[in-house]
């Protein structure tokens, strides 16, 4: 290969990768991203600032609060905070805010650790978005 050829090459490469939009929220992962954040519940984060959780638990009532939703989450790098919200209903919104201050080194932050809620709002926010239990999650 000459070195026009591989000069157009690279230039190629910088203007792909440049032409790739950043995501709009800073995030402690890169996103999207999915976790497995308990045995039964996946939470999904997407770059616009949606999040989306499902669990294999089966629905035992109206509403089916921690099983299956939808929300926001943001992330403020001054306190390492995660803040998800999720809608139940119109009047009832659901808030919590997590700290995870461990964090693999590789490239997709596989693993988040040692995982806490710090604040929490709204009924059961105990169990949902994301079951306080959560200690550590597990990107898929």
């Amino acid at each position: 290969m000459n070195a026009a050829a591989l000069l157009v090459l690279v230039l190629a490469l910088v203007a792909m990768v440049s032409a790739i939009p950043p995501p709009i929220f800073d995030a402690p992962f890169p996103v999207p991203a999915t976790y497995q954040v308990t045995n039964t519940h996946k939470a999904t984060f997407d770059a616009t600032g949606k999040l989306t959780v499902m669990s294999t638990l089966p629905c035992n009532g109206d509403p089916c609060v921690g099983v299956r939703g939808h929300g926001e989450w943001s992330y403020d790098p001054a306190t390492d905070g995660l803040t998800v919200s999720y809608w139940m209903n119109p009047s009832w919104t659901i808030s919590q805010t997590w700290v995870c201050p461990s964090k693999s080194r590789d490239m997709n932050v596989s693993v988040l650790g040692c995982c806490k809620l710090v604040s929490a709002s709204g009924a059961q926010s105990d169990v949902a978005p994301i079951p306080a239990k959560s200690k550590t999650w597990v990107r898929q």
